[in-house]
């Protein structure tokens, strides 16, 4: 992998495209502001960086043909002269050098060089092994994991990896210091004071290099015992390495090529207090540079490591890596771990925003630093988790860089701030250990974790504070890591149980020496029988224990299961430390007790509990038993667990799943796997996907700990101890090799094995493996004690430890199954081709080699003999590895890799083709070819090639034509064949005649044609090639979605295979000839799926599944039909009939069709009811009057056909009835394997969908929908308005509610939530609804303007109302307090507008009678014939969600007439007739847009055009009148008929998609869904799209289950009634407290709001809560004022009250002794008692109204009966509503007042119009 760069530079031209494409792969956001300087470049060429390659896994890349390689002490490796195979590369093991050979390994360097370093001062004891591990190199094409796998597994290796590759991560008088922001962040002032640093610490920059002529890195290099003279004076093997060295290059090379190297280095040390450039974190430490990153920001982690080992020899105490990647590598594990005994290493975290560790910053010998910004929160680019260590400012920081001064971001800028501070610290502190300086800067640093909550214990111990860390005494800091009780580690006691414990200290910072401990407990349930324990000495961050002198405990018998012990550890040691440090222990889980135990569902047993078996469980067929992890299971003795379903035993390593006795001293019968039971199954990439599972267990003590009868479960990373056997298979060999066994450990009792099994990785120190049957895959075993014996089959046991018990391995053919598979390096052994003479057969091997058994009295085995072989025998004598084997009937040919051939066996014709005519036993080459061949072709007694030249070769008899030369003499060399038409691309031979495929897909043969096999229509031989006459009709792997698949062939072969045909007319065939319709999916149609008309044919209809057609199933007709078979088909659930067959002239249907073998669906006795044949037919089957055939469909098959394309056969939903918060599960079940790597995306809409409903409240005039989703109308026939909410109708008339009139004119729903209505009766001209409270404005407004009858409402982007008028005025722009006019003189096209309407920019569009007008605040633009626009004419205006406006045209002179215009932010786009491909051929008289972006419009041809993304349609759903509206929801309003329309709602219904979706099995699909008050009370249906099945072919998912969504068993749908409120107040302006109380059941959630009029939330919004008071002090109230709290319960079933309103308190008022409670009204409309009445005057200052609501506790007797039931529009109590408008010193005043009750309407006046 490469180790990434941790900062990126965007914006710097010398980097320029190339480094553009980098930020891509590196992930993250950082900007570089250079300011560099041009000056020469003495940079000198460095070598090509490696190319890499990706692996599997995200962010990790490796050099290719390259391994890193740790050997074992004792072997040796070497580099030779290479050889012929471009090996050189040798080693004293012999298995290892085998493999190097094998590979063609070509270099092998060691990676330390310096651990060999005869200087006294950089020679180093590697505790770590280092100068064994070398880079190791090959020329072969052998795959890196593969070589990998192969060497790791090699006795003679300690590991082996890919060489991955890692990515580049006082105050002084600077005149930048300015803008280094980080350094005072951090306190480095307070640090400078202590000390500004030492120029005897070195710290090493591990980077890119650096700019060494930068005058800020003046003087700050360090200089090493090696001038620049050309000899290596320190003798350390790097020649001149005055001032750091270039790994990559191996030379003295400095120069940074891409800036990076340094940036880090002036964040860590930039020359300071110098009066120029920037300030370093250590003013006088010195800077070694190690360049190990390439001029492409990678770098190999070899050459990383080899850095980090270069810095540590020479004395660097600090080492800075602002690099890194997301592979752990043992090799750079070991370098870091071996320099962190002398050195500080420090990390960048990385920059991709991901939580995955990234090394070598994650090592725990390295401080991992995370980025954070100006305001210590995250930087956004920055990696975090659990390993990082501490935080350090990586934003805009200012820097060095090549020639000058720049500003980025990264990690990488973010650990040299740490790398500085440790310099201090050494500097500070000279005798301090790495391990005390990192554990000073982690205990100093800022917890910055409320500042970042979502990333809280992620950003490591907080910021860092040089300033503190340096002024900071160490402190004594330890924690209890873990504990053991008598020896058992981190065990749980039990009530009543006496223990030693003894505890694992870390200690955290001060050096703790002679620690002594005491043990207290103020826990109940503990006493402490001994106090006392010695840690002795632990360094700061090691662990220490007292193990040796453990304290004494005991439980009480009644601590409660599962109770958390508290204790205390009081330490005390030498130099003051003195700590308490608290802990818990927590007592054993609870017990269940299980007697004999049959699970008949899914069950879960939790890790709470200890479960103990005093009787056998036995898991059931189709049920699945899941264990927690830490679940300790309990069996006594002779039972055991039978597992008939699905065991999943999926423990973690920290936390496993236990199986032990229940009784000590005794055996369990352990866990039973019937042949039922569930396999586990695997992804493509060898990943457990699901099944069965034992994974992280522990299984003890039992007679056998696992028994395998035919079932294969995946058993992993477990541990078998004291057991008789721990498994035994008794697999057969249908199950061979499923059984996956891998990284166990067997601590006695091994594993009997029966069949096959992959059994890889395991450490077996007690019994090994006894093998009785099979072919197991044994590989990378270990056994100390027991080997690997017994007689198997065909086995693959490869690199295994056995150091007891040995391998004895016999060969058996019993029980043998398929061949175990071979690990990837060794599959060269496999076979890879067979070819069958007469007598014998010949395998290919993949090594290249043949192997042959059987007849060879010719010599055709080829193995120098001539004895027959009932065993592969070696082909000897081949001149090179054989690419194809081929066979005649006693002869056999290779082709060979370099295109040559050779044969051998019977030769009497020259098939050898050697020249001669005698037999051979070994190979001979085949002479006089014209070119290489690539293919070999064997005859009974010829033999054919191609060539690569594609002509053809033949040699042999000929006395059949059969060379196809143009005579018929036989030929013992190659001749060429003549008369191809084309290039050929395949040869094939046969008895006696040749085949050439030909590029063209054509066919020619010739030679022998006695049974017509040349195919050319006659049967004749022929000695030159004829053309194949190939007449079929293939439809094969469409997918037809709409439209159908329609067939006609009259003449040759009709072949419709592999198809989808949906939703159209279905698969129509009429076929003259022989035809196949085989493995098409047929369904969902709205006519017939497939039609068949036969009349003189013969044919098959097979293995299809043909379901959920609105029409038949299948429909035979024709006097041909006789012919057809009707087999392995899936038919169902289509219309009247699954098959039916047509009727014909009487007497001539006397026949009987074959659907045997077909798939139902329903119960045998039903199937005729689901045919349609002679049964149904008066007169009767088989007589002369017979007019229609039989079909036979007996027997039926009992299970889906297979291989028919795959359906849904069920769809089931857990529970049926769901309520609210409920967790709903939906599970498909489809009819055959499916591909399980495409999740299936499930969902559910309304079941009403597709269908149309005709509505009470008759026919709408308007539509709107408000911003909670709710759909009004109003209503025909001066029915006022009906509002619609999703689940109940509301009406409003002037009898009923506050509304101003019945004959709505128009409607709009505000963004704010209103509902404006315009109205042509009553005294009013508006109504606005504000949540319950109705406002009213007059015709009449002040200046002698009036608002006429109003068909058009709108609201432009600040939030105004705009009203149009009928022309006697203009139109009108109201923004809360101030009323605009404007009309034509003002720019207007005409003062009669239809519509209103605001496009994407804001800009406000009118349709009138003149054209169309458009207002963008300032500018008012028109469309019209004046201005090139095709007519004044406008039928129609409408904005979408994208912004465009769509304008339906109205009649124009014009040829080619358009019909339609839209508007998409800067030009016009006109569509007609033409333009559409004829859908739109008349008037657009409206619009409507469904959730999915489509446009639906209305037309005066009677139903509607649909526009998405190009594609113009035709919506079947007709007689539309206006006006049409998409609700929220997706449904679609409109009216529906004539004289009168109604309204009708066409059902639709959004998606709501299912979540977590996963393959419970191939065929077994699972998702859910957890409802809330989102999805209304209803019917709903499943649907799955997207499911494939095996065989690519998309599966139906038509089988759908509905189900009901009510919110709770038992309760109301109906909404909770309102809480009673009582507030008060202390006398103080900032304090408020109420309560409240409800009489309904079922309350789960309250919101309360605060207002100055009652319902009203403008001083307090929505607030939440559980509880039914609150108590507010930090409320700003006005002295005087009235304040109410408003409060709505919801219920379970997610329905909120109406408002329960409280009594008005005043600000700064005492309470009055004795609070009462003003009672709230119901949610119940109240009508108008008044008039009001205003005298409004002129005047030029718009002034609102204010008004003042006071309670009233009374309701008037006239409650009409209409009951609003919205749970989002509260009704507020009795109000008395005052508005008061303020008036200016010189503006005339009008001041009405208005008693109004709730629902009741309030007549605002406002004082002026502004023209």
């Amino acid at each position: 992998m490469s180790i990434r760069p941790h900062a990126c530079h965007k914006h710097r031209i010398v980097i320029g495209i190339l480094f553009a494409v980098l930020l891509l792969t590196l992930g993250a956001v950082v900007v570089s502001y250079a300011t560099t300087q041009a000056r020469p470049s003495s940079q000198t060429a460095t070598p090509a960086p490696a190319p890499v390659i990706a692996w599997t896994e995200p962010y990790i890349e490796y050099a290719p043909n390259t391994a890193l390689v740790k050997l074992k002490a004792g072997v040796a490796l070497s580099s030779n002269p290479v050889r012929a195979n471009g090996a050189s590369v040798t080693s004293d093991a012999q298995s290892l050098n085998s493999l190097l050979q094998a590979f063609g390994a070509s270099a092998a360097k060691p990676v330390f060089a310096d651990t060999a370093a005869t200087s006294a001062r950089t020679a180093r004891a590697s505790h770590a092994g280092l100068e064994r591990i070398y880079r190791v190199q090959w020329t072969e094409q052998v795959p890196v994991d593969h070589a990998v796998a192969a060497l790791a597994a090699d006795p003679a290796v300690e590991y082996a990896e890919p060489d991955y590759i890692a990515r580049a991560a006082r105050t002084p008088n600077d005149p930048e210091y300015a803008s280094q922001w980080a350094l005072p962040k951090i306190n480095a002032p307070a640090a400078w004071d202590i000390t500004t640093g030492n120029s005897d610490v070195i710290i090493a920059v591990i980077d890119a290099g650096v700019d060494t002529a930068h005058p800020d890195f003046a003087g700050r290099l360090w200089e090493n015992d090696d001038p620049v003279d050309g000899v290596d004076n320190d003798l350390n093997g790097k020649v001149d390495d005055l001032n750091g060295w270039n790994i990559f290059a191996n030379s003295n090379d400095l120069i940074d090529p891409n800036g990076h190297g340094s940036e880090v280095g002036g964040v860590v040390g930039a020359t300071t207090d110098n009066g120029a450039g920037v300030a370093g974190m250590c003013w006088t430490c010195k800077l070694m540079f190690v360049n190990a990153m390439q001029p492409s920001f990678v770098a190999n982690y070899s050459d990383v490591a080899a850095a980090v080992q270069y810095a540590a020899s020479n004395g660097a105490q600090v080492i800075n890596l602002s690099l890194g990647g997301y592979a752990d590598s043992a090799m750079l594990r070991d370098a870091v771990r071996e320099a962190a005994t002398t050195a500080v290493i420090v990390g960048g975290a990385g920059n991709d925003d991901s939580s995955n560790p990234f090394y070598p910053a994650a090592y725990p010998d390295v401080l991992a630093v995370a980025a954070t910004d100006n305001a210590d929160q995250k930087a956004i680019f920055s990696n975090y988790g659990a390993w990082v260590d501490v935080s350090a400012p990586g934003k805009e920081i200012r820097t060095t860089t090549v020639g000058g001064y720049a500003t980025s971001n990264g990690t990488s800028l973010a650990a040299p701030f740490v790398s500085g501070l440790a310099g201090l610290l050494k500097s500070q502190h000279p005798t301090w250990t790495p391990e005390q300086v990192r554990w000073q800067i982690l205990n100093t640093a800022v917890n910055i974790d409320a500042l970042n909550p979502t990333r809280a214990g992620q950003l490591g111990s907080g910021r860092i504070d040089a300033g503190a860390a340096l002024a900071t005494t160490p402190q004594a800091r330890a924690a209890v890591e873990g504990y053991a009780i008598d020896g058992q580690a981190n065990a749980r006691p039990a009530p009543g149980q006496a223990f030693q414990l003894a505890l694992n200290l870390r200690n955290l910072w001060l050096l703790g020496q002679n620690l002594q401990g005491t043990l207290t407990s103020g826990d109940p349930h503990v006493t402490v029988t001994d106090a006392a324990g010695a840690f002795g000495d632990i360094s700061a961050g090691q662990v220490g224990s007292n193990s040796s002198n453990p304290f004494g405990v005991t439980v009480a018998n009644n601590a409660p299961y599962n109770d958390l012990l508290t204790f205390t550890l009081n330490l005390s040691g030498a130099g003051g430390y003195s700590l308490a440090v608290p802990f818990t222990v927590q007592v054993r889980s609870a017990v269940e007790t299980l007697s004999n135990t049959i699970y008949s569902q899914n069950t879960t047993w939790t890790s709470d509990k200890t479960y103990v078996l005093n009787g056998s469980v036995i898991v059931n067929t189709g049920v699945t038993l899941t264990i927690q992890p830490g679940t300790v299971v309990r069996v006594q003795p002779t039972r055991f667990i039978r597992v008939d379903g699905t065991l999943i035993a999926q423990g973690t390593a920290e936390q496993p799943i236990v199986f032990t006795n229940a009784t000590e001293g005794s055996t369990w019968s352990g866990i039973r796997f019937t042949a039922s039971a569930v396999d586990a199954w695997f992804d493509a990439t060898g990943q457990y996907a699901g099944g069965s599972i034992l994974r992280h267990t522990e299984v003890n003590d039992a007679d056998v700990g696992l028994s395998l009868a035919g079932c294969a479960p995946y058993i992993a990373d477990s541990v078998f101890a004291d057991n008789a056997k721990s498994i035994q298979t008794w697999a057969d060999g249908a199950v061979g090799g499923l059984v996956h066994i891998e990284r166990n450990r067997f601590a006695g009792g091994g594993i009997d094995a029966s069949g096959g099994a992959t059994i890889v990785q395991n450490d077996f120190s007690g019994s090994g493996i006894a093998l009785q049957g099979g072919s197991p895959l044994i590989m990378q075993n270990t056994f100390t004690g027991g080997g690997i014996n017994g007689s198997v089959a065909y086995p693959a046991v490869v690199s295994n430890t056995v150091q007891g018990g040995g391998i004895g391995l016999n060969q058996s053919f019993g029980n043998f199954g398929a061949p175990a598979p071979l690990p990837p390096f060794l599959q060269n052994l496999q076979s890879t081709q067979v070819a069958a003479g007469d007598l014998h057969t010949c395998a290919l091997l993949a090594d290249g080699g043949i192997q042959c058994w059987g007849g060879n009295e010719y010599g055709e085995l080829g193995n120098g003999g001539n004895t027959n072989a009932n065993m592969p025998q070696r082909v000897t004598g081949l001149a090179g590895p054989a690419t194809k084997v081929a066979a005649g009937a006693w002869h056999t040919c290779a082709l060979l890799a370099d295109g040559g051939i050779q044969c051998w066996g019977y030769n009497g014709y020259g098939q050898l083709g050697n020249g001669g005519n005698t037999n051979a036993n070994t190979p001979q080459r085949v002479t006089g070819l014209a070119g290489p061949a690539t293919q070999v072709a064997g005859g009974r007694i010829h033999t054919c090639a191609l060539l690569v030249d594609s002509g053809i070769q033949c040699w042999g008899a000929n006395d059949s034509d059969q060379l196809g030369n143009g005579g018929n003499a036989a030929a013992n060399t190659p001749q060429s064949v003549t008369g191809l038409t084309g290039p050929a691309t395949q040869v094939a031979s046969s008895w006696d005649h040749t085949c050439a495929l030909l590029a063209d897909g054509g066919i020619q043969c010739w030679g022998r044609n006695v049974y017509g096999q040349l195919g050319n229509g006659d049967n004749t031989n022929a000695n030159t090639p004829q053309r194949v006459i190939q007449g079929a009709f293939q439809v094969i792997a469409n997918v037809v979605q709409q439209g159908g698949l329609h067939v006609g062939a009259s003449f040759g072969e009709l072949q419709v295979i592999s198809n989808l045909v949906q939703h159209g007319s279905g698969l129509i065939v009429n076929s003259g000839a022989v035809f196949h319709i085989h493995h098409n999916s047929v369904n969902a149609n709205t006519t017939n799926g497939l039609a068949l008309t036969c009349d003189t044919c013969w044919g098959e209809v097979v293995s299809n599944t043909i379901t959920h057609n609105q029409g038949y199933g299948i429909s035979l007709s024709g006097g041909g039909i006789a012919q057809v078979k009707v087999r392995n088909n899936n038919l169902l659930a289509n219309g009247e009939y699954d098959l039916y067959l047509s009727g014909g002239a009487a007497g001539t249907q006397n026949f009987t069709v074959d659907a045997t073998s077909n798939f139902w669906n329903i119960d045998a006795s039903q199937i005729p009811n689901r045919i349609r044949d002679c049964t149904f037919d008066d007169n009767g089957c088989g007589t002369a009057s017979s007019t229609v055939g039989k079909v036979a469909h007996d027997p039926p098959l009992a299970a889906p056909a297979d291989p028919a394309p795959a359906f849904a056969r069920a769809v089931s939903m857990t529970p049926d009835t769901l309520g609210m918060n409920q967790h709903g599960i939906v599970t498909i079940d489809f009819s055959a394997p499916m591909m399980t790597g495409t999740l299936p995306t499930a969902s559910f809409h309304d079941a009403r969908r597709g269908t149309a409903q005709m509505l009470a409240p008759g026919s709408a005039q308007v539509m709107t929908s408000d911003a909670l989703g709710q759909v009004w109308f109003g209503l025909s026939e001066y029915g006022g308005a009906a509002k619609y909410d999703g689940r109940n109708w509301t009406s409003y008339t002037m009898a009923d509610s506050g509304i101003g009139g019945n004959n709505i004119t128009a409607l709009h729903g505000a963004d704010n939530g209103d509902v404006w209505f315009a109205h042509s009766d009553g005294a009013a001209a508006l109504s606005r609804l504000q949540g319950s409270v109705w406002y009213t404005y007059p015709h009449s407004l002040p200046g002698d303007h009036w608002l006429t009858t109003i068909p058009a409402i709108g609201q432009d982007s600040q939030g105004a109302m705009w009203f149009a008028s009928d022309g006697t005025t203009g139109i009108f722009r109201f923004d809360g307090s101030e009323w605009r006019e404007f009309t034509t003189a003002d720019g207007l096209a005409s003062n009669f507008v239809q519509r209103i309407v605001r496009d994407g920019q804001g800009r406000m569009w009118f349709q009138t009678d003149a054209g169309l007008s458009v207002f963008d605040g300032v500018t008012w633009t028109t469309h019209n014939i004046t201005t090139g626009f095709p007519t004044n004419s406008i039928n129609s205006l409408f904005a979408d969600s994208q912004g465009r406006v769509w304008v339906g045209l109205g009649s124009y002179n014009s040829p080619d007439r358009d019909y339609l215009a839209v508007y998409d932010s800067s030009e016009w786009h006109y569509w007609g007739t033409s333009e559409t491909g004829g859908v739109i051929s008349c008037d657009i008289t409206g619009f409507a847009e469904a959730p999915d972006g489509t446009i639906w419009m209305t037309s005066n041809c009677g139903n509607f055009k649909t526009y998405q993304n190009g594609q113009w349609g035709t919506n079947s759903h007709d007689s539309i009148y206006l006006p049409v509206m998409f609700d929220s929801r997706g449904n679609l309003w409109s009216n529906q008929g004539c004289c009168p329309a109604q309204l009708q709602v066409l059902w639709r219904g959004l998606d709501y998609a299912f979540t977590d979706g996963q393959w419970l099995s191939p065929t077994r699909f699972q998702a859910a869904y957890t409802f809330n008050a989102n999805i209304l009370p209803g019917f709903y249906t499943v649907q799955a799209d997207g499911a494939v099945g095996s065989d690519g072919i998309s599966a139906f998912a038509g089988v759908s289950n509905t189900f009901q969504v009510y919110f709770g068993a038992g309760v109301t749908l109906d909404p909770p009634s309102p809480p009673q409120v009582t507030a008060q107040t202390n006398g103080s302006l900032n304090h408020l407290v109420a309560s409240w109380q409800t009489s309904s059941p079922n309350i789960d959630q309250y919101r309360y709001a605060i207002g100055t009029t009652p319902g009203a939330r403008n001083v307090v919004g929505w607030t939440y809560l559980v509880g039914t008071g609150l108590s507010r002090n930090d409320l700003n109230l006005v002295l005087g004022q009235s304040y109410y709290v408003t409060v709505q319960a919801r219920n379970t079933s997610g329905l909120w009250s109406v408002n329960g309103v409280s009594n008005g308190v005043v600000g700064g008022q005492a309470p009055s002794p004795t609070p009462t409670h003003t009672p709230t009204t119901t949610d119940t409309p109240i009508p108008s008692t008044s008039t009001p009445t205003a005298t409004p005057t002129s005047t030029d200052m718009p002034v609102p109204p204010t008004a003042t609501v006071t309670p009233t506790p009374t309701t008037p007797a006239n409650t009409a009966t209409a009951t609003p039931t919205s749970t989002d529009m509260p009704v507020p109590p009795t109000a008395t509503v005052t508005p008061t408008p303020t008036t200016p010193a010189n503006t005339a005043t009008a001041t009405p007042t208005v008693t109004a009750t709730p629902g009741d309407s309030v007549n605002v006046y406002l004082p002026s119009v502004q023209r």
